[in-house]
């Protein structure tokens, strides 16, 4: 079966254990036989998030991602439950009106049921100071076919930005795109806009570095396919 059975000595169990626990010494065996059951340990890399919380100031923005240092760690145990990890979180804190550059160490929590290595990483984050940027911007319909014209209502909305200080002069809003996903109404969520009843969300291309969306009014408009009559 699983459990099997083994003659062990004091001058084997110290040769193994010593090593390991050097302030201990085996002085005796109290039972004659000692059960040893395999253990198939295993080990794999995942990715290393942080669970950090940043509450910006009223006139500052965050630029990029934070970072992680390393952003991955080797996990050990049986391999029952390595199979189950597919990620590792480092400590919960919260970073409150930062406005600058910062950087320190976060401790990546013991967990009960593996081991973790590294058990630290630095973080780095970038905010810069902001500027509000007001536009109003052309709505686009994103459809497939190029045989069908499609009506927006209505076809413009007012979009604020927040724009990096450092990229302000720079900045133009025409190169950000904004659409409906018209391309079928069955599906919601990530690969369509439909809401309901012929509404749809308003979307926006990548924006450059250092440049956030704050706010899209109205954020929901009607499109119609026009009819041609013949």
């Amino acid at each position: 079966g699983d459990n099997e059975l083994y003659y062990v000595t004091i001058e084997s169990l110290r040769a193994a254990f010593v090593p390991m626990f050097p302030a201990v010494d085996v002085v005796t065996i109290i039972n004659k036989k000692v059960i040893l059951q395999t253990l198939f340990f295993s080990q794999k890399k995942v990715p290393l998030l942080s669970n950090v919380k940043v509450y910006a100031a009223g006139e500052y923005m965050q630029i990029g991602s934070l970072s992680l240092d390393p952003d991955s760690v080797m996990i050990y145990g049986t391999k029952s439950v390595i199979d189950t990890v597919s990620r590792v979180f480092t400590e919960s804190i919260n970073i409150d009106n930062p406005d600058d550059y910062i950087a320190g160490d976060l401790k990546i929590p013991h967990n009960s049921s593996y081991e973790i290595t590294p058990r630290e990483a630095q973080y780095a984050l970038e905010m810069e100071r902001y500027t509000e940027v007001k536009s109003i911007m052309p709505i686009f319909s994103y459809d497939s076919s190029e045989t069908l014209n499609y009506s927006i209502i209505p076809s413009v909305v007012e979009v604020t930005f927040n724009v990096a200080e450092n990229i302000f002069s720079q900045f133009n809003p025409s190169d950000v795109v904004f659409y409906v996903d018209n391309r079928n109404k069955t599906i919601k969520g990530e690969k369509s806009s439909y809401v309901e009843d012929d509404k749809y969300l308003v979307r926006h291309s990548e924006l450059p570095v250092g440049v956030q969306v704050r706010s899209i009014l109205p954020i929901t408009v009607s499109v119609y396919e026009n009819v041609v009559n013949e």
